[in-house]
């Protein structure tokens, strides 16, 4: 009596199964990911452009990643801080004068007491110039905070789609 054994490959099919499930997780996880960071961003009128609306995400599909993040300079900003309140504590030190509406950046780099930038920033405002100071801006850090508030969340969204891949597996 013979018997015979057939073997059936559907590595393919296991992996494109994965493939397919793994990246609904990612967008889902992304697209909620950027839309919390756009939550927790300033409203635009601190900056000179739309930073809150212009948090987004890409998604790599060979290496199965996903990006957030914004085009906007602004959002660098936003998240690290700048002058005494950045970050890293690698901020500009001192006061300085800025233009509103004048994206040129500055010519001066010198380090300005408060009385000095106020004495610059009256004289630009006496010729009719929008002049104001500043010693920097405080870190709003949308992006940290988001994936630390949503961390769970996101994991959540990965495990649940990883269950519906689960519930296939008998099909």
């Amino acid at each position: 009596m013979s018997s015979r054994v057939y073997i059936r490959d559907f590595s393919a099919q296991v992996s494109s199964a994965i493939r397919e499930h793994a990246l609904i997780a990612l967008e889902t996880a992304a697209n909620e990911m950027a839309s919390q960071v756009k939550r927790r961003t300033r409203e635009s009128t601190f900056w000179p452009k739309d930073v809150r609306g212009s948090w987004d995400y890409a998604i790599d599909l060979d290496k199965i990643q996903a990006t957030v993040g914004s085009p906007l300079e602004q959002s660098y900003w936003e998240e690290l801080g700048t002058g005494e309140y950045a970050v890293n504590k690698d901020g500009r030190k001192g006061w300085w004068v800025y233009v509103e509406g004048n994206d040129q950046p500055t010519r001066s780099f010198e380090v300005l007491s408060r009385d000095e930038a106020e004495q610059r920033a009256a004289y630009l405002r006496d010729m009719g110039l929008d002049a104001h100071i500043s010693n920097g801006t405080p870190p709003n850090r949308p992006m940290h905070r988001a994936f630390v508030e949503e961390k769970d969340t996101i994991i959540a969204v990965i495990e649940s789609e990883m269950e519906r891949l689960e519930g296939e597996r008998n099909v």
